[in-house]
């Protein structure tokens, strides 16, 4: 028979660790050795604390380095959306064609670039300038070698 009641150890700590803004590795190896811990005792809900603190990434993490997952995966698509670099990597992993993948990262690259652009203007940069030399001028032209389809700027 499993011990449910593991999650009422578990939760308050997790959370405390949360709400104190322990830092993510921290927090990740603590709980990672808490699971340990609370599955050697036969805890057999671990999946629903995990369900209760998917809004934490380093949590999440902690529960997958002890194998616990949903049977959905949500959990691992709440950590991919906090990174969009490993959630492009993850693609690799699946049935995800190879076109979808391409696509994927050429979005990532233009979001980037025009993310850098909009920095530039709100930081009162030229973006049309020409000289070569100056940082409004620098930036574009790496901006240019992330999204070279990107409409010139001026």
């Amino acid at each position: 028979m499993g011990w449910s009641s593991a999650t009422t150890v578990f939760t308050p700590i997790a959370q405390a660790l949360i709400d104190a803004g322990t830092d993510d590795a921290t927090k990740r190896r603590v709980l990672a050795g808490l699971i340990r811990g609370l599955q050697q005792g036969d805890w057999d809900t671990e999946d629903e604390a995990l369900e209760d603190l998917l809004h934490d990434p380093a949590t999440v993490l902690a529960f997958a380095d002890c194998g616990v997952h949903l049977p959905d995966r949500r959990c691992c698509r709440a950590v991919l959306a906090s990174d969009p670099r490993q959630h492009i990597k993850a693609m690799r992993s699946g049935d995800v064609p190879e076109a979808e993948i391409d696509q994927a990262l050429d979005d990532y690259a233009h979001q980037l670039a025009d993310r850098q652009r909009e920095h530039l203007r709100s930081e009162g940069y030229d973006t049309g300038c020409v000289c070569g030399g100056c940082t409004a001028c620098l930036v574009t032209e790496v901006i240019t070698l992330i999204d070279p389809t990107a409409p010139g700027e001026g």
